[in-house]
């Protein structure tokens, strides 16, 4: 079976819209709905765009099946961080058989900030074919138990290279 391909996923929620015909007026920059304090750090939305791409292809490169499995699930964390906005802590808590709701494009996160977050439906449909994917069969239920600091350690690479500062990543 052939692993899922990366797709790129345009974050800009009204292209988005265009692109299913329906109007939404949100503004492009979520910084310009709300004051953010000058200490947070924080990723922009063309540095996130400038992760994305090539995370996906690292992902991609993953050639022996051990290493696509763990990069699957590298992989299928990032994009919940990237496309849900979830704390490392809550991603690394979802339950890939409950979390789920895939007719709604909807992963429900648990815990003290518990919440129903959409996702776009290229991101699901990933998230979907990956956890379906024999390669990930006998993990389910535990796709995301990874180690933290595994978890930050290759993201601080991915993000080493893509020319992006790692502490933001965290």
């Amino acid at each position: 079976s052939s692993k899922p391909q990366f797709q790129a996923v345009d974050s800009e929620p009204a292209n988005q819209a265009a692109k299913a015909n329906a109007p939404l007026k949100a503004p492009s920059f979520p910084s310009t709905a709300f004051n953010i304090p000058e200490s947070t750090k924080y990723l922009t939305g063309e540095q996130l765009d400038e992760a994305t791409r090539p995370f996906g292809e690292w992902f991609e490169d993953g050639q022996k099946p051990l290493q696509a499995r763990s990069r699957s699930r590298l992989w299928l964390a990032f994009l919940l961080i990237r496309y849900g906005a979830l704390r490392l802590g809550e991603a690394l808590s979802v339950d890939d058989k409950k979390d789920f709701h895939f007719s709604a494009n909807q992963l429900f996160v648990q815990g003290a900030n518990a919440r129903q977050v959409q996702l776009p439906q290229p991101v699901m449909d990933q998230i979907a074919e990956l956890l379906q994917s024999p390669m990930l069969f006998g993990l389910r239920g535990e796709i995301f138990q990874l180690d933290p600091g595994y978890l930050r350690r290759k993201f601080y690479e991915r993000a080493k290279a893509c020319g992006l500062p790692g502490k933001l990543f965290n």
